[in-house]
């Protein structure tokens, strides 16, 4: 059983490698002939068939859950129900095992993200040539919509990544993401909740809520209820939505002109363990190889003082924001008015 700190006892690690081995060996009989780098290639690009072989092993395995190979995407799928019945434990060493068949490099590191059939991560060097193609490809389909517009300037991890490796020789799921993203998240949460406070709302069925639709499926018809203060909420929100893109770009900006670092935040619970790992800018990213993560990012590694400085700041300037909007808007918004108001903007409005 794993412990609160999700370490794997002894007999724990021998029923891990005996699956892993067994799943390999099932996904492709020739695995554990081939060199390191030719099992590493496979583990990288396997296909659909191959890692449905893995899993069907890993569940009788490890998760004592047996089914025949068709049947595996559905099984997994009742698996991942919150109340499948499956120990958190049993889980987490489900995950473990899936990681060793699928990760690369020194940290088995694993990017939980979609990828076309003919790329995997060993296509990518660095950290900085993933996000930067991530980033051309959101170009492309956001020109595509808005033909007039030159799209956005590069800035690392708009989005957050999802990953999953070994520190430690421990299991973690991790979270990738840029100093704006993470600074701006704890900002957007404590901002909505002051929305909130200044407009209660929630949502409530809408008059077609319910209804039947085409075959078996009925409408889903939610809305904002703000007790007729609706058209004021969306005005806020609206504005609200446009500062925090403002404030990202300005806080990537400025993160652009700092030295390359790295920081960690660890938000493990017993068997969940997670950590976040947070880069400043370009320069960290194109530092960073995927083979060779944890390495790479350990002389880069800064104090976390430095992002909640800026996180406390940010904060404080949303709540002030918050208010200021809020009040124009009780004071100035007709619900009327084609053009919303708009005798004052978000970005008049300091």
């Amino acid at each position: 059983m794993l412990n609160k700190t999700h370490q794997l006892t002894p007999k724990d690690q021998e029923q891990l490698w005996s699956a892993v081995n067994k799943a390999l060996i099932a996904a492709d009989a020739d695995y554990g002939d081939w060199p390191p780098e030719e099992q590493e290639h496979f583990r990288a690009r396997m296909g659909e068939d191959a890692i449905r072989k893995i899993n069907h092993v890993l569940l009788d395995r490890l998760l004592d859950i047996p089914c025949q190979v068709d049947e595996v995407d559905e099984t997994l799928d009742r698996v991942s129900e919150i109340d499948s019945g499956v120990p958190e434990f049993k889980v987490l060493l489900f995950n473990w095992a899936k990681l060793l068949t699928r990760g690369i490099g020194e940290d088995y590191i694993y990017l939980n993200e979609l990828m076309p059939e003919d790329q995997s991560l060993l296509d990518f060097p660095t950290l900085y040539a993933y996000d930067y193609a991530d980033y051309l490809l959101q170009q492309t389909a956001f020109k595509q919509e808005h033909s007039n517009d030159k799209g956005n300037e590069y800035y690392p991890y708009l989005p957050n990544y999802w990953a999953r490796l070994l520190i430690n020789k421990q299991f973690y799921y991790t979270t990738l993401t840029s100093l704006a993203s993470y600074v701006l998240s704890e900002s957007q949460t404590i901002g909505d909740e002051l929305i909130k406070q200044l407009i209660p709302h929630q949502y409530i069925e809408g008059k077609n809520h319910g209804k039947p639709a085409a075959g078996d499926l009925v409408i889903y018809d939610m809305e904002i209820g703000a007790l007729g203060l609706e058209d004021q909420l969306n005005e806020l929100n609206h504005r609200w939505n446009d500062y925090q893109q403002e404030r990202w770009l300005a806080i990537s900006r400025a993160s652009a002109q700092k030295n390359p670092a790295v920081y960690i935040y660890d938000e493990s619970q017993n068997n969940d363990p997670k950590k976040i790992f947070i880069f400043t800018n370009e320069k960290a990213l194109k530092q960073i190889r995927w083979r060779h993560f944890l390495s790479d990012c350990t002389p880069l590694l800064a104090d976390n003082a430095d992002i909640e400085k800026i996180q406390a700041e940010e904060i404080v300037m949303a709540k002030a924001w918050i208010l200021t909007n809020y009040q124009d808007i009780q004071n100035n918004f007709d619900a009327t008015s084609p053009t919303l108001n708009k005798s004052k903007t978000a970005a008049d409005i300091p």
